[in-house]
């Protein structure tokens, strides 16, 4: 119980970083980290079914639609820690729908508090993956984060990345890693990985 309580109050303090500056990504990990050993994880042995039917369904709904659709139907199988997962993603897209004043979300926005919630469970995973013991926690995390990353479109791939970079460059010729990276993220924000292109504008800069 203390646990998902922690976890809700962690998805409330993201989605509130979109207007509170000053506040830390690693928050939310830093304080996953800091929980009472004694609680044990709970790994998500359902997650897989979850993952089949959000691949299955959605077509044509909503970000907001498709949370709330997966929702019902962890409900029904009484799967415990998708639920827990699911009410965490909905706690986010209801604090963002309250300061909307609406019953829905655009998906751009519903995209940006999901990518906040995988971040934060990157971070998660990142801790974890350093600490004594921490395996349990580390698979968790990141079948929580798989579940995340349903909802959200799939990033550019290698070849599609560079095919950008080059073109950014070609715009800026003088440009260093900095501009280079601001143009794509101008351009191309919802589909790139960051890591991805970082990578690959210091190389194609050489």
């Amino acid at each position: 119980e203390w646990e998902g309580m922690a976890r809700m109050a962690i998805v409330i303090l993201v989605v509130l970083s979109h207007s509170v500056s000053g506040f830390e990504p690693g928050v939310g990990a830093s304080f996953l980290a800091r929980g009472r050993p004694c609680i044990a994880a709970r790994p998500m042995r359902s997650v897989s079914a979850a993952l089949r039917a959000s691949a299955d369904t959605g077509a044509g709904e909503s970000i907001v639609q498709r949370v709330n659709g997966e929702l019902k139907a962890a409900m029904r199988a009484k799967d415990t820690a998708v639920l827990t997962a699911l009410r965490n993603m909905k706690a986010a897209l209801l604090l963002a729908m309250k300061e909307e004043g609406t019953d829905d979300l655009p998906d751009a926005k519903a995209i940006a508090i999901m990518r906040k919630l995988a971040k934060m469970r990157q971070e998660s995973i990142d801790m974890f993956a350093k600490a004594a013991g921490g395996e349990e926690r580390v698979a968790e995390e990141a079948a929580e984060l798989r579940l995340i990353e349903r909802f959200l479109p799939r990033l550019a791939d290698e070849a599609q990345t560079r095919s950008w970079i080059e073109e950014a460059i070609a715009n800026n010729p003088a440009a260093d890693v900095g501009r280079v990276m601001g143009a794509l993220m101008k351009a191309h924000r919802d589909d790139l990985d960051g890591k991805l292109a970082q990578r690959l504008v210091k190389e194609m800069l050489g």
